[in-house]
C-alpha cells in the first residue's frame, strides 16, 4: 500500500524530474522544487526536503546518516521566523512526520529520493550574519512511511552509523583517487578556509557547480577524512590515517566503514562473476542494510569507487549488457576481506570487543555445479591469472553450497556474516560457525592454520556476541575435498583437543567429526 501523500511508493535510489516528483505527491510546486514544501491534507502533514547543498540553504552531510539541515528564507530577508515550512520540522522532532528527502544538483532536473528522514533536535544560531534554524536529522534508511511505521518507528537499516549511498569525488573513475590525495594533501598543508577550498578546487578540477563542490565535501566530511571547523578545514582521523597509508586498501576500508554495501559488492563480484548494474542493485536490494532501490544509481556509485581504487573492471561480452568483474587485485582484496585481513574502519575509538556483523543470507546457487572451468565468454573478460582465481573462487562457494544443504537437511537455518563462512544454527539450540576453504590451489597446510585461527575468532564475534545464539556452539573447518593423508592425524587432533568440527567432501559428507552434526 502506497503511502497516504504518494501516488505509488518510492524507492531509495530513484532518480525522477521535478514534473515526475509533483505527480508522485499529487502537488504543484509551482516555478521552483523548493526546499520545504510542506503540505497538510486531511489525511495528515507531511514534508518534501530538498537537500541541493548548495548556493541558496547551507545544507551538511554529516558522518554517517546523519545531516544538518539550514530553515527556509534567504540571507537577503534577514533573520530566519517561524514560517510554516520552519515549524513543521520543528515540531516534527516531537511528533514525526512524514518528511521524504530528494537530493539534486544545480541547474539539473533530475532528483534522486534518499528516503526517509528524521528530525533530531532544532536550534536557532547564528550563521554568522544573521540567525536561522539548523535542523539536526538522521536518513533512515527506509522509502515508505507505512514500513516506517510497521517497524516501530525504527530504521531498517542493521548499521545505522552507515550511510546508504556515497557520492563521487571529481576526475571521473579514472583520475578520482589521484585527485582526492592531492586534495587531502593540499588540505593538510593549507588548512584552507572554506571559501578558500572552494576556489582551490574550482581552480584545479574546473568544479564550478557550488552544489557539486559541497556535496563531494560534505560525503569526505562523512567519511572523516577532511574535518570543518570555525570556517576552515583540516584533515580529519581518517585523512590523517589515509595519508599515514595511502594505499587502495586504506581507502576501501574508510568507504567501506562508512558506507553499507561495499562488502555486498565485492562478495558478489567474486562468488558469481562480473554482474550487470541491474544485478548489483538487486544484491544490495537483497542485503540486511535495507537498501530499497527501484533504479540502479546507488550501485553504480559504489561500482565507480571500486574501479577507481582498480578493484573492478567494465567489459561489454558479446553485445550484451556491460557487466562489471574483480580485477586481479580485486580477488586479492576480497581473499584478505575474507581472511579478515581488511576490515572496515568506521571509528578511531578503541574497541575492547570485537565487532559482531550483520547475518546475511547466503545465496542459491551462486556459481554453477562445475570443477571451476571458466566458460570461453568468460576467457574474454579474465586473463589466465583471474581465471584460476575464479575457479579458486569457485570452489569455495560449492563447498560452502554443499555444507548449507546438508545442514539444511538437517533442519538447520543457515546464515553469513562479513566474515563467516557459514553458522548453522536451530533456535535455541545448537550453533555451529564454519570456516570453508579449498584444497585444490596453493599452500592448504598454510590456509589451515589461517583457517583455525579465524574459526576460534569467529565463532567469539559472530556467535558467543549474539544473544539469539543460546545454544551450544561448535566451530568448525570445511575442506572442499579430502586431504591429504599426512594431513589427517592433524585434522583429528583438532577435533579431540580443541573441540574444532572437522569434514570434508569425499563424493560425500566424511571426516572425523561426522557424528557432530547428528
Amino acid at each position: 500500500m502506497a503511502d497516504f501523500p504518494l501516488t505509488r511508493n518510492l524507492s531509495i535510489g530513484e532518480t525522477l524530474s521535478q514534473n515526475e516528483v509533483e505527480e508522485v505527491f499529487g502537488t504543484d510546486f509551482g516555478y521552483q522544487f523548493k526546499g520545504i514544501t510542506y503540505r497538510h491534507p486531511d489525511e495528515g502533514k507531511y514534508v518534501i526536503l530538498l537537500a541541493n547543498e548548495g548556493a541558496i540553504y547551507a545544507d551538511e552531510f554529516g558522518s554517517g546518516s546523519e545531516f544538518t539541515y539550514t530553515g527556509e528564507d534567504v540571507e537577503e530577508k534577514g533573520d530566519q521566523i517561524e514560517t510554516p515550512a520552519n515549524k513543521a520540522l520543528i515540531d516534527a522532532a516531537d511528533e514525526p512526520i512524514p518528511i521524504y528527502l530528494f537530493t539534486s544538483e544545480d541547474g539539473v532536473d533530475e532528483y534522486e529520493y534518499r528516503g526517509l528522514a528524521n528530525v533530531e533536535d532544532h536550534e536557532y544560531v547564528t550563521d554568522g550574519t544573521r540567525m536561522v534554524y539548523r535542523f539536526h536529522m538522521r536518513e533512515l534508511g527506509i522509502g515508505s512511511w507505512e514500513a516506517h511505521r510497521g517497524n516501530g518507528g525504527e530504521s531498517m537499516t542493521q548499521s545505522t552509523d552507515k550511510r546508504l549511498t556515497c557520492d563521487r569525488f571529481f576526475g571521473g573513475v579514472s583520475n578520482r583517487i589521484e585527485n582526492l590525495h592531492t586534495f587531502i594533501q593540499y588540505v593538510e598543508a593549507e588548512s584552507p578556509t572554506e571559501d578558500a577550498a572552494n576556489e582551490w578546487l574550482r581552480e584545479e578540477f574546473d568544479a564550478d557547480s557550488e552544489t557539486t563542490r559541497s556535496q563531494y565535501l560534505n560525503f569526505l566530511r562523512s567519511l572523516n577524512l577532511v574535518d570543518s571547523t570555525n570556517g576552515e578545514y583540516r584533515l580529519g582521523p581518517a585523512g590523517k590515517r589515509y595519508l599515514a597509508d595511502p594505499d587502495s586498501e586504506t581507502l576501501f576500508a574508510l568507504l567501506d566503514g562508512a558506507v553499507a554495501g561495499f562488502d555486498l559488492l565485492l562478495d558478489a563480484l567474486a562468488s558469481m562473476g562480473p554482474l550487470s548494474d541491474e544485478e548489483l542493485r538487486l544484491i544490495l536490494n537483497s542485503g540486511p542494510y535495507g537498501h530499497d532501490m527501484e533504479g540502479a544509481g546507488v550501485a553504480i556509485r559504489h561500482r565507480e569507487w571500486l574501479q577507481a581504487l582498480g578493484y573492478a573492471e567494465r567489459d561489454s561480452q558479446g553485445g550484451g549488457p556491460t557487466r562489471t568483474g574483480l580485477t586481479e587485485a580485486g580477488y586479492e582484496l576480497w581473499e584478505a576481506y575474507e581472511d579478515g585481513l581488511i576490515t572496515p574502519i568506521e571509528s578511531e575509538e578503541e574497541t575492547s570487543e570485537l565487532a559482531t556483523s550483520p547475518l546475511q543470507d547466503i545465496a542459491d546457487n551462486p556459481v554453477p555445479e562445475t570443477t571451476g572451468e571458466v566458460t570461453e565468454e568468460e576467457t574474454i573478460f579474465y586473463e589466465s591469472n583471474k581465471e584460476s582465481q575464479r575457479a579458486a573462487t569457485t570452489e569455495h562457494e560449492q563447498a560452502v553450497g554443499r555444507l548449507r544443504s546438508i545442514f539444511e537437511e538437517r533442519g538447520f537455518t543457515c546464515k553469513k556474516t562479513r566474515h563467516s563462512d557459514l553458522i548453522a544454527y536451530k533456535t535455541g539450540g545448537p550453533v555451529f560457525v564454519f570456516e570453508v576453504k579449498s584444497t585444490s590451489t596453493g599452500d592448504l597446510w598454510g590456509r589451515i592454520r589461517k583457517a583455525v585461527g579465524q574459526v576460534v575468532e569467529y565463532r567469539y564475534s559472530d556467535v558467543i556476541q549474539r544473544e539469539e545464539f543460546a545454544g551450544e556452539s561448535t566451530p568448525g573447518l570445511f575442506l572442499s575435498s579430502e586431504p591429504p593423508q599426512p594431513m589427517m592425524d592433524y585434522l583429528s587432533h583438532l577435533e579431540t583437543e580443541y573441540g574444532i568440527a572437522v569434514l570434508w567432501w569425499d563424493g560425500g559428507l566424511t571426516g572425523p567429526s561426522l557424528d557432530a552434526l547428528d
